[in-house]
C-alpha cells in the first residue's frame, strides 16, 4: 500500500513542503533558517544531527510514499519548533553581544512575525473556503445536503427511512427533515 494512493489522498513530490504555509502560518522560513544555522554552527553537535535527521527522515519517508495527508508529518512538529527557537537563539546571541543592535533585533523579529500572519483569519480559515481542497469541497457538499434535506420534507412522507447517506450525514438529514436516516443497513 506504501505505492499506491489511498482514498484520493494523492499529490505531487511537492505536497508536504506546500503544506508547511498551513502547519506553521508563514513561519516555515524560520524552520528554514533554523537548519541553515544548525549546518553552519553545530556539525559535531549530535542533539542538532539528531533533529535534522528526525524531520529530514520523516518527510522524506512520507514524500516518498504514495497517499499524502498533512497530518503525516505533525509529529515532527515539536521537532521544527525546535529549529525555529535555535535560529532566534542563535540571533538574540549574536545581536545581543553588539549592545546597539540588542534592542532592535526584538523589534525586527515581532514585525517580521507580525508580517508573516498580518491576515490571520485568511490563514486559519483558508482550507475551508478553498473550493479545490478536500475540505472546501467537504464544506460546500454539506451546505447543499442542508438544503436538500430541509425541503426533502416536501416529498416524502413520515413512513420512509433514508438508507445509505453520506457518512456523518444521517445526524443532519434527521434533524432537518424529521425523517429517519442511517449511513448504512445491517
Amino acid at each position: 500500500h506504501f505505492f499506491e494512493v489511498i482514498e484520493n489522498h494523492g499529490g505531487s513530490i511537492w505536497f508536504y513542503l506546500n503544506e508547511l504555509k498551513n502547519h506553521y502560518s508563514g513561519l516555515q522560513i524560520f524552520i528554514g533558517l533554523g537548519i541553515l544555522t544548525l549546518i553552519l554552527k553545530a556539525r559535531k553537535n549530535l542533539l542538532a544531527l539528531t533533529i535534522l535527521f528526525i524531520v529530514g527522515s520523516l518527510y522524506l519517508f512520507f514524500t516518498i510514499g504514495a497517499t499524502k495527508m498533512t497530518s503525516f508529518v505533525m509529529p515532527v512538529a515539536p521537532f521544527c519548533f525546535l529549529l525555529m527557537a535555535f535560529f532566534l537563539n542563535s540571533c538574540f546571541s549574536f545581536f545581543t553581544k553588539r549592545k546597539r543592535m540588542a534592542v532592535i533585533l526584538p523589534l525586527v523579529i515581532v514585525s517580521l512575525i507580525f508580517l508573516q500572519n498580518l491576515n490571520i483569519g485568511k490563514t486559519a480559515g483558508a482550507h475551508w473556503r478553498n473550493p479545490e481542497s478536500f475540505w472546501g469541497k467537504f464544506s460546500q457538499n454539506t451546505a447543499d445536503n442542508t438544503i436538500l434535506y430541509k425541503n426533502i420534507n416536501r416529498n416524502l412522507s413520515k413512513n420512509y427511512v433514508i438508507a445509505y447517506c453520506n457518512q456523518f450525514e444521517e445526524i443532519d438529514c434527521m434533524f432537518y427533515s424529521g425523517i429517519t436516516a442511517y449511513s448504512y443497513l445491517n
